[in-house]
């Protein structure tokens, strides 16, 4: 069937008006491969996100699904949670966004635990925006070092720290798959840097690592530079703002 897109509707706008009290039955007469949910009003809605995803779960066909995910201030349910445990039971999935949401400690866990399964085949990870902090940018650097399936993953404009960015680095040194990674409009400098240098001498399978907008001075920019000419091949971009010089 068509992918399902209900982007930029609200819950009142849509689940509402067509009479969908239960998404969950909803969706089990549908067959799904691709599903667009993200900008949503009811991205804060615990009962939607659940009965939303609660009927993704069972969508034996699901290549995709984006979905914006925030728990209201003081909320004692983590919807979070949600979205995350769909990459737990479908070897079918291979690509998930959750742009502009807030991610616990213990949703980022069980995508950790999906990207260390042999029974998963996540190939892309979208967190733009998620503000991830610094113990989730840790899971999921472990997680990195092991997995061997996730070929893009987006984690800019998140204000990541120099530490964050270490941490990636120094898991896409045991990483031979990923490809793909935007960590631009972060707060990575110089520190950033020379281990990202450190990292090109031991990875060869990146193509392309976004690090635009990101406060890296002079001596982490040529150490950089120097690490690209003489000890690496396979990078062939650092985004396109700085491609262009």
């Amino acid at each position: 069937m068509e992918p399902i897109n209900l982007g930029n509707y609200s819950r009142k706008k849509y689940i509402i008006s067509n009479g969908l009290s239960n998404l969950t039955a909803y969706f089990q007469d549908l067959t799904i491969k691709l599903a667009s949910l993200s900008r949503n009003d009811f991205g804060s809605d615990g009962v939607a996100v659940q009965s939303i995803c609660n009927g993704l779960r069972q969508q034996k066909n699901l290549h995709y699904f984006a979905l914006d995910v925030i728990a209201p201030d003081g909320a004692a349910l983590d919807i979070s949670e949600y979205p995350c445990r769909i990459a737990t039971v479908h070897q079918s999935l291979r690509s998930i966004s959750l742009v502009n949401s807030r991610i616990s400690h213990s949703a980022m866990q069980i995508i950790c635990n999906a990207l260390q399964s042999p029974s998963s085949y996540l190939t892309a990870l979208n967190f733009r925006f998620s503000f991830l902090d610094t113990k989730n940018i840790f899971m999921l650097s472990k997680a990195l070092e092991i997995n061997r399936t996730l070929v893009k993953l987006d984690l800019s404009k998140n204000g990541l720290s120099p530490i964050c960015g270490v941490y990636i680095m120094k898991a896409i040194r045991e990483n031979i798959i990923l490809t793909d990674l935007n960590l631009s409009a972060n707060f990575l400098d110089d520190e950033f840097a020379n281990e990202f240098a450190r990292t090109l001498k031991y990875n060869d399978t990146l193509w392309r690592v976004d690090i635009s907008d990101n406060p890296i001075g002079r001596q982490g920019a040529e150490s950089l530079l120097k690490a690209i000419e003489e000890d690496n091949e396979s990078l062939e971009s650092l985004g396109d703002q700085l491609d262009k010089y």
